[in-house]
């Protein structure tokens, strides 16, 4: 049986977990049922969407390396975002 990443995490897998690791941190906080997130037919996709009124969200992008984000995907948003967090991690 073939067991890689059984003793060390991999770095592909980390950017999984990363955002887990704030979802979690969210649900602690926020209502489980304002956060949301968003995903197109071209794989562009939105972490996390916080309904703060009908017409108003925030938007949180987690990105294990700050030099990979790209907001590409919330311009279709631009009219109903109050605040863009972005929650990176970089390794030294």
């Amino acid at each position: 049986m073939d067991c890689r990443g059984w003793d060390d995490l991999r770095w592909v897998d980390l950017g999984g977990l990363w955002e887990h690791l704030v979802l979690d941190e969210l649900r602690s906080t926020i209502d489980k049922d304002r956060i949301h997130y968003w995903r197109d037919k071209s794989a562009r996709e939105i972490d996390f969407i916080l309904q703060i009124s009908r017409d108003k969200i925030d938007v949180i992008e987690c990105k294990l390396n700050p030099d990979k984000i790209d907001i590409s995907a919330i311009k279709g948003f631009e009219n109903y975002i109050l605040k863009v967090i972005i929650i990176a991690y970089h390794r030294s």
